[in-house]
């Protein structure tokens, strides 16, 4: 079996990756725009202080909320919309006080600069998936 036979499978798998990419990243920046600053407090954690000073998110511990949770139907325009939002409300997340912030589920409260490093990511990792499933 070669790349080409598993094609469908591997571009409808990477599809579900982008589409949850760009929610998560969409939701996160929509709210850190809604927050209102100073944040909240927060206790501290080893987790997320390992988590943050490590620089690698642990795969498959958390569940997603259902909000970014993606659709295997997913079109490929809708994932080019997607795409071009997220880029865009991350731009516009980078202008705003830095005090903004977002309650992560497992993080807690997290400030923006904490919140848009791992966001900012998203994208860029989105598009290398997408470059590989369309043979680009």
């Amino acid at each position: 079996m070669t790349v080409n036979d598993h094609r469908p499978v591997l571009q409808s798998l990477i599809g579900m990756h982008v589409h949850h990419c760009c929610l998560a990243m969409i939701e996160i920046c929509q709210s850190l725009i809604a927050s209102t600053p100073p944040p909240p407090r927060s206790r501290f954690s080893l987790v997320t202080a390992l988590v943050f000073s490590s620089g690698r998110i642990p795969r498959g511990r958390g569940r997603a909320p259902d909000v970014v949770l993606p659709r295997q139907d997913v079109l490929p325009a809708e994932l080019g919309t997607l795409l071009d939002q997220s880029e865009r409300i991350l731009t516009e997340v980078h202008d705003l006080d830095a005090k903004t912030w977002f309650r992560h589920f497992a993080f807690g409260v997290l400030d923006r600069d904490k919140t848009v490093t791992p966001a900012s990511e998203l994208t860029p990792h989105a598009v290398r998936l997408a470059a590989v499933a369309t043979g680009r």
